[in-house]
Parts: C-alpha cells; sequence; structure tokens
C-alpha cells in the first residue's frame, strides 16, 4: 500500500515539474489604480491582470496549495514610509473542482467558486486597501509607491507533509526485495523541491510618484 502511495506521488511530482520547467513569471499589467487620502489613511485602489503564469495556473488546477503575495513598498528618498502585504492562500480540490481562497489582510476575506475567472478577480481587484497612515507623509516630500507580486506553489509546510507522508514505517527508508536497495523517500522529495524552485517573483514595478502638499486638507500632486 506504501509503495503504491510513494509510486503515485512521486510521479505527480514529475508531471508537476515537466510543465513547470523553464517557465518564467508573467509580466504583470496594471489595468488601473488610484491613491485616495481617506481622513488618517492613504487608500489604494488596484486592478491588475496577467498575474498567474501558466506554470501557476498548472499548480493550482494540479491541487498545490499556492500562495500569493502583492508586497507594496512606500518610499520617500531613501526613507522608507511603509512596507505592507496582501496575501491569498489558493487551495483546489480536484475531486470536487472547488476553490477557496483565504485573504490575508485587515479586514480578511474567504472566497468559495468553482470558477478559476473569480478567484482571479478576486485576487487582483484590490479595493480600498489601507496603505499608510496621512502622518506618515511630509508636505513637499516626493513619495514612490512600487509593488511586486511572489508566487509559492510548494509552502514550507507542504513540503513537510508530502515527506511526512512518503515516509516509509520504521526508520523512514524503502527496501527493494529484489535488490535490497534502501532509498529514502523524504531525501527524494527534498531534492525536488530544492530543484523545482516554487517560488516566482516579479521585480518592483513602479505604481506611481506623487507629492503631498497640506493646505488644509491633503493633496496629492501626481509627478510627470
Amino acid at each position: 500500500m506504501w509503495m503504491l502511495r510513494t509510486r503515485t506521488a512521486l510521479i505527480a511530482l514529475a508531471l508537476i515539474w515537466g510543465m513547470g520547467n523553464g517557465a518564467e513569471a508573467n509580466e504583470v499589467t496594471v489595468v488601473n489604480r488610484r491613491i485616495v487620502p481617506d481622513g488618517k489613511w492613504l487608500l489604494l485602489n488596484l486592478r491588475l491582470k496577467d498575474v498567474f503564469s501558466p506554470r501557476t495556473r498548472n499548480a493550482i488546477e494540479a491541487g498545490l496549495t499556492t500562495a500569493l503575495v502583492v508586497e507594496f513598498r512606500l518610499n520617500a528618498g531613501q526613507r522608507r514610509v511603509v512596507e505592507k502585504e496582501i496575501g491569498f492562500e489558493i487551495r483546489h480540490d480536484i475531486w470536487e473542482g472547488q476553490y477557496l481562497v483565504l485573504k490575508h489582510a485587515s479586514p480578511p476575506d474567504t472566497l468559495r467558486t468553482s470558477t478559476f475567472a473569480v478567484v482571479e478577480r478576486f485576487c487582483t481587484e484590490m479595493d480600498a486597501v489601507e496603505l499608510a497612515p496621512t502622518d506618515l507623509l511630509r508636505s513637499g516630500e516626493q513619495i514612490d509607491l512600487k509593488f511586486r507580486i511572489r508566487v509559492n506553489t510548494v509552502s514550507p509546510e507542504q513540503a513537510r507533509r508530502t515527506r511526512q507522508w512518503l515516509e516509509p514505517p520504521g526508520e523512514g527508508d524503502a527496501e527493494d526485495s529484489r535488490g535490497g536497495i534502501r532509498i529514502d523517500f523524504g531525501d527524494v522529495i527534498d531534492f525536488f523541491f530544492n530543484i523545482y524552485k516554487p517560488q516566482e517573483r516579479s521585480g518592483w514595478i513602479d505604481l506611481w510618484t506623487y507629492t503631498p502638499r497640506f493646505t488644509g486638507q491633503l493633496i496629492l500632486e501626481e509627478a510627470r
């Protein structure tokens, strides 16, 4: 039973390797962006596309739990004003054909759907993101907003669970009764995850450059 489970898992890993090998991260496109001063906060509305590369799509469709993180960085020259992340955990039940997406943000949110297009929209359309408190801004100081995308199709926890699932009884070694060869399948899985390098990361993308002015109320002057 264990050997059948092991062979099945290794075949699945080989298929994932084959469909992911040589893939590159997508060129993320900004469809729309808007920053709105709202009392004590700068709020960001953002629309993206081409976030999911073919390799990431294939990994999700194969049932690998995938972490998508949108990182924001707000700088004023050499001064780091704020760093912020919005995370999405994407799970696909391949037997039921259902997707579950957990949004790690403030406030958190959850999506259940049977359509990947809905998943994509949920992860790439962000409204009223509390980007930074306005009291961190200085009048006349130019502010640069950048973002990047990080995708991980095999989390450390998932790698640990996979290794544990494949570990045979006893010392964690499997013996080939025909040749007496002992194989540590955990080492095979570790080797796979080290070579597969399941993380994709885009470069930092310029989103906005502006200068805040305080004249009774906060005004943002966009750089031309």
